[in-house]
C-alpha cells in the first residue's frame, strides 16, 4: 500500500553556505546602512535641536532677567489687570516679537495646570488667542521638567511637545527670582519644531540612499580584513580570558600571545597586566579588610565603655520616690563626645549635669570621659558648686593641646531645701515646668566652656524648685538636627514639642524623652544624625 501521506510531505528548502552568506551579507548591509542614516539623523538632530533651544532659552531667560519679581507676585496675587498691566510686561512682548518665539508666557506652576500671569502680544496677533491673567491650563505633559525649574531655579530646555492645539514645539522654562534667589514664577518660551522635522526628513532620504550602495561595497571587504586581524584575535583572547576566570582557586593568567601592532594587542597586554594587579588586589584586600574588622571591634569595644561609664540603670534610686529622673544619649558616630551623670552627695543632695565636647569621634570621647571623671571627684569632695567646675575646667586646660573645651550645665538640687543651683558653662539654657504651668526656657548668663581659658571663675545662681516642678536638659544635637531641606530643628519647635505633651505634667519623664526622640526622628525624616544627641529630665515629686 503506497503511503500518500509520506509522498505529499513539503520537503524543507535549505540554502548552502554560499547563499547564507550573501544574504547574511545583504541583511547586514543594510542594517548597517540604515545604522548610518540613523546616527548622522541623530547627529543632525542633535544640533539643530541645541540650535533651536538655545534661542529659546536665550529668550526666557533675557525676558525672565527684565520682568521684576515684586510685579509678577502682585498681579499673581490679585489676578486683576490695571492700567499698568501691559506697561509692566512689555519687555516680554519686545523679546517675543525680536526672537522669533511661538509662544513667550509667564505663569506659576500650580497644582491645576499654568497660571497664566502674562501671554506675550506682537502687533498683528489676535488678542483672542492670547491667555489672559489668571487663566489656568492644564500640563500637556507631565510636569516634572518646570517643576524642576521652579524648585531649583535653574532653566531648563529639554521639553518637546506636540499636540492639536500647540503644534510641535520645543519649550524651555526660566525662573524668575527675587532678590534672596527664590523662584516666584516660570517664564516659558515655545519655539516651532515643524522647520526642523521637514529638514530632518529631506536628509534622512539623501543619506539613507547615498549609504546604501557605499556600505555595500565597503563592508564585503571589511568583514574579509575583520575576519582575520580581528575576530580570530579576539577568540584568542577570550579562550585566554575564559580559562583565567574559570580557574577561580589559582587565578594564572595565560598569555595569549597576540602581535598585531593594534589596540587588540593592547588590550591583549593589558589583560595581563590586569590579571597581576587582581592577584595584588586580593592579597591587599585580605589584609585591608582585617584590619577594618579590627578597627570596627576596636570601636565596639570604646563604645561598650564609653556607654558603660554613664548612669544606665533605671530607675537609679528606686529606693527613692521624692524624684523622678532619666536620661538618654544618641552618638552621631560610634563613640561621641556628649555626655550626662548623676548621683547623690549625700541623702538631701542629687548633682547632675549634661555636657557637650567639642569635635567627634574617639577624640572628643576621652575628653569627655575625663571631664566627667574630674566633675565628679570635685563635686564628691563637698565644694560648692561653682568651685567645682571651676577647679575641673582649669585641670582640663592642663596638657590640652588640642584646644578642646566642654560645654557644660551642672545643676545640685537640695530635696530638702527645694533648691536647685546652676553652674552653665556655654551650654544650652534648659526649660522648666513649674507646677500647673507650661515649660519655658530659663533665663540664665552663659560662662566660658570649661577648659575654653585657664583661670576661670564661675559663678552659681540658685533657682526655687518644689515639689510638682520638671527640667529638661539637652545638648546641641537637639535643637540643631537638620531635616532633609537642612533646616535646624531649633530651640521654639523644641518648647512646642515639650508642651503639646498630652498630660505632660504626669507623665513618666523617660517617656517625656521618648517623646522627644520620636519627634526628632520625624522632624529628621531620613536626614544622618550631624551630632550626638543627648536629653536629661528629672521631677520633683509631690
Amino acid at each position: 500500500m503506497l503511503d500518500y501521506g509520506a509522498a505529499s510531505k513539503p520537503r524543507r528548502v535549505s540554502l548552502n553556505l554560499s547563499q547564507k552568506f550573501i544574504l547574511g551579507f545583504l541583511l547586514l548591509s543594510l542594517l548597517l546602512s540604515g545604522g548610518v542614516c540613523l546616527v548622522g539623523y541623530q547627529s543632525i538632530q542633535a544640533k539643530y535641536m541645541d540650535f533651536y533651544y538655545r534661542i529659546a532659552l536665550s529668550a526666557a531667560q533675557t525676558a525672565a532677567d527684565l520682568i521684576e519679581a515684586e510685579t509678577a507676585e502682585r498681579y499673581l496675587s490679585s489676578l486683576t489687570e490695571d492700567e499698568d498691566y501691559a506697561g509692566a510686561f512689555h519687555a516680554m512682548d519686545v523679546v517675543k516679537e525680536y526672537t522669533g518665539m511661538q509662544y513667550l508666557y509667564l505663569f506659576y506652576p500650580s497644582e491645576e495646570g499654568y497660571l497664566y500671569i502674562y501671554d506675550a502680544r506682537v502687533e498683528g496677533e489676535d488678542p483672542q488667542d492670547l491667555c489672559a491673567l489668571g487663566q489656568i491650563d492644564a500640563y500637556p505633559g507631565t510636569n516634572d521638567h518646570l517643576m524642576r525649574a521652579f524648585e531649583t531655579g535653574q532653566p531648563v530646555e529639554d521639553i518637546l511637545v506636540s499636540d492639536s492645539e500647540l503644534g510641535y514645539v520645543g519649550t524651555v522654562f526660566a525662573p524668575v527670582l527675587d532678590a534672596g534667589g527664590r523662584s516666584v514664577a516660570l517664564m516659558g518660551a515655545d519655539v516651532s519644531m515643524h522647520e526642523v522635522q521637514e529638514e530632518l526628513r529631506a536628509f534622512l532620504l539623501k543619506s539613507l540612499g547615498l549609504s546604501v550602495g557605499t556600505v555595500f561595497v565597503l563592508v564585503f571587504l571589511y568583514l574579509v580584513y575583520l575576519k582575520r586581524r580581528v575576530v580570530d584575535q579576539i577568540g584568542k583572547l577570550t579562550q585566554s580570558v575564559n580559562a583565567y576566570a574559570q580557574d577561580s582557586e589559582n587565578l594564572v593568567y595565560s598569555d595569549a600571545q597576540i602581535h598585531t601592532g593594534d589596540e587588540i594587542e593592547q588590550l591583549s597586554n593589558a589583560f595581563t597586566h590586569m590579571a597581576g594587579q587582581v592577584e595584588s588586589y586580593m592579597r591587599n584586600l585580605e589584609k585591608v579588610t582585617a584590619e577594618k574588622q579590627r578597627i570596627a571591634t576596636e570601636l565596639d569595644v570604646a563604645t561598650n565603655i564609653q556607654m558603660s561609664v554613664l548612669p544606665r540603670l533605671f530607675p537609679p534610686f528606686p529606693e527613692r520616690d521624692d524624684f523622678d529622673i532619666y536620661a538618654s544619649i544618641r552618638p552621631a558616630k560610634e563613640v561621641g563626645g556628649d555626655f550626662y551623670d548623676f548621683y547623690l552627695l549625700d541623702q538631701d543632695h542629687l548633682l547632675f549635669t549634661v555636657s557637650d565636647v567639642s569635635g567627634k569621634g574617639v577624640p572628643a570621647a576621652l575628653f569627655m570621659m575625663i571631664a566627667k571623671a574630674l566633675l565628679k571627684n570635685q563635686a564628691l569632695e563637698g565644694k560648692p558648686l561653682g568651685e567645682v567646675v571651676s577647679t575641673a575646667s582649669s585641670q582640663l586646660c592642663e596638657g590640652n593641646e588640642a584646644s578642646m573645651f566642654v560645654t557644660s550645665l551642672v545643676m545640685l538640687l537640695d530635696l530638702k531645701a527645694h533648691t536647685l543651683t546652676c553652674v552653665n558653662a556655654g551650654h544650652n539654657p534648659p526649660l522648666i515646668r513649674r507646677k500647673g504651668g507650661q515649660f519655658a526656657y530659663v533665663s540664665m548668663r552663659r560662662s566660658l566652656p570649661m577648659a575654653a581659658m585657664e583661670g576661670v571663675k564661675y559663678r552659681e545662681f540658685t533657682l526655687e524648685f518644689n515639689p510638682g516642678d520638671q527640667i529638661f536638659l539637652y545638648t546641641d544635637g537637639v535643637t540643631e538636627a537638620l531635616n532633609p531641606a537642612q533646616e535646624l530643628y531649633g530651640e521654639q519647635r523644641l518648647l512646642d514639642a515639650l508642651n503639646a505633651l498630652e498630660d505632660g505634667e504626669h507623665m513618666p519623664v523617660k517617656r517625656i524623652l521618648d517623646s522627644v526622640m520620636e519627634e526628632l526622628d520625624r522632624y529628621a525624616d531620613g536626614a544622618p544624625q550631624a551630632d550626638d544627641i543627648t536629653m536629661l529630665a528629672l521631677r520633683l515629686r509631690h
